[in-house]
């Protein structure tokens, strides 16, 4: 559980650290092409690859590959592009109902796929 709040925290950080010129030109009245479900789906992706690049890192275990590389897989996995993603994220960012269901939704991904990964560990 703490890993999935750990995990909350760095994606608010990394949201509100983000800051482009042309953000100025959203409201809360923007639109949006994805989904809350589909933007809970992408940022569980994220969280998993943070999640699995972090487990990496700290065990010293080489990585041949870039995070970029991996989001950017994340964007061909979820069928959408860069700016698509940005815009949405902004528009949820000023939704914070929005938002707050979203991470709900993300925290209830993770919790499925920890208890399946539990599950799968105990089996073997």
């Amino acid at each position: 559980m703490k890993k999935l709040l750990l995990f909350s925290i760095i994606l608010l950080l990394l949201g509100s650290c983000y800051q482009d010129q042309s953000e100025n030109e959203f409201t809360e009245t923007t639109t949006t092409n994805i989904s809350e479900e589909k933007m809970a789906e992408i940022l569980t992706d994220f969280y998993l690859v943070q999640s699995n690049l972090r487990y990496l890192q700290e065990r010293r275990i080489p990585f041949e590959g870039t995070p970029g590389k991996l989001h950017y897989l994340i964007f061909k996995k979820h069928d959408i592009s860069v700016e698509e993603f940005e815009v949405s994220f902004t528009h949820y960012k000023y939704n914070l109902e929005a938002y707050d269901r979203i991470m709900e939704k993300v925290l209830e991904n993770l919790s499925k796929i920890e208890t399946e990964v539990n599950k799968n560990d105990t089996v073997s």
